[in-house]
């Protein structure tokens, strides 16, 4: 009896640990995992700087703890520093075959992976700011502000009906396009069906 027990611990899925960059992603995956549209651990010491070698570090911590870590960032930066995307790309090799980490970058920022909730746009976006003008058509008071973000209903709002899934496929339409994208989906595809239980 002991040892069926032993073997129920043993099989119990990890819930994935998110390692972000700021409040932005916090609380965007805190209102998800309160709406019951994610299981993920979020740790507030996985969060802080958002260079690529402070996330490597990161990823690292979660490996060690054998955890599976979900890296959620932003490649703006590496889009027009040969540094940071040289690093970019070795972070991306060192982890292509590791099933333990799960790489969520978008191009230019998260806002872009919001805004494909509700507009189909494959386009070149220079900045984060440009993306947070096109997203405020929709979301007309978002802010990158505490004040704003730690209210649930603007992700609640956003993710109403099947947004949600909509989103997730244009983000993988938008990884073949030369223009902004998305990879957040690949969390939601690591936790399938979970994500298909979306609220009313």
């Amino acid at each position: 009896m002991a040892r069926d027990k032993s073997k129920k611990r043993e099989l119990r899925p990890i819930i994935p640990t998110l390692v972000g960059a700021g409040i932005t992603e916090m609380w965007y995956f805190k209102h998800l995992r309160a709406l019951n549209l994610l299981k993920i651990s979020i740790r507030p010491r996985f969060f802080g700087r958002e260079d690529i070698t402070q996330l490597d570090k990161r990823i690292q911590d979660v490996l060690n703890s054998n955890g599976i870590a979900v890296a959620v960032f932003d490649t703006d930066t590496a889009a027009v520093d040969a540094k940071e995307a040289a690093r970019l790309d070795r972070l991306r090799a060192k982890y292509a075959n590791n099933d333990c980490v799960i790489l969520c970058d978008s191009l230019p920022s998260i806002e872009y992976w919001f805004l494909l909730h509700y507009e189909r746009v494959f386009k070149l976006f220079e900045t984060s700011s440009a993306v947070i003008t096109e997203l405020r058509k929709y979301i007309h008071a978002y802010e990158k502000k505490e004040h704003f973000l730690k209210n649930e209903k603007w992700v609640k709002d956003m993710t109403s009906g099947d947004a949600l899934t909509v989103a997730i496929q244009r983000a993988k339409e938008s990884v073949n396009n030369n223009g902004a994208y998305s990879k957040i989906y690949r969390l939601f595809d690591s936790q399938e069906p979970h994500h298909t239980s979306l609220h009313s």
